[in-house]
């Protein structure tokens, strides 16, 4: 018997509340490979089917709110671990941005977003910064009350 959509989506998004999409569809996607590879795999057919289907809801469905978007991250604690830079930008609202790989995760994870006048860093939700440089301006970060905007 299949799982209805929406306890899909709740599922989905209990998981999501520890963490990002990106995480949580690496983890699917080990789990997979491990029922797949196990001798008895016809027993775990709907265990397969039932992380596929999560798969497919953050693949073509998911659309994070703002609860989920955005996670602020220890500025300190970032910049001692001494970042690799991807480059820097000015926004419209004056405030230099300078773009960060993830120190431990590297590309895998968001491109992490800092503004070093306030003292603040962020994930992105960007995995490249062509979005939020390109000069019509619509994906732009920006910090506004201690909190990362997009746009």
């Amino acid at each position: 018997m299949r799982k209805s959509s929406k306890n899909i989506r709740t599922q989905a998004d209990y998981y999501l509340k520890m963490m990002s999409a990106n995480q949580l569809n690496v983890e699917i996607s080990k789990n997979l490979v491990s029922l797949s590879e196990d001798g008895d795999a016809m027993s775990n057919l709907n265990q397969i089917e039932h992380l596929t289907r999560i798969l497919f809801y953050l693949k073509y469905e998911y659309k994070p709110n703002n609860k989920n978007l955005k996670k602020m991250l220890n500025y300190q604690k970032l910049m001692d671990r001494n970042p690799t830079s991807y480059g820097k930008m000015t926004n419209k609202q004056g405030q230099e941005i300078e773009f960060f790989e993830h120190p431990i995760f590297g590309d895998e994870t968001e491109v992490i977003v800092v503004c070093h006048e306030l003292k603040l860093a962020s994930y992105s939700t960007f995995f490249e910064t062509y979005d939020m440089t390109a000069e019509h301006g619509e994906y732009q970060p920006s910090f506004v009350d201690g909190q990362l905007q997009i746009g």
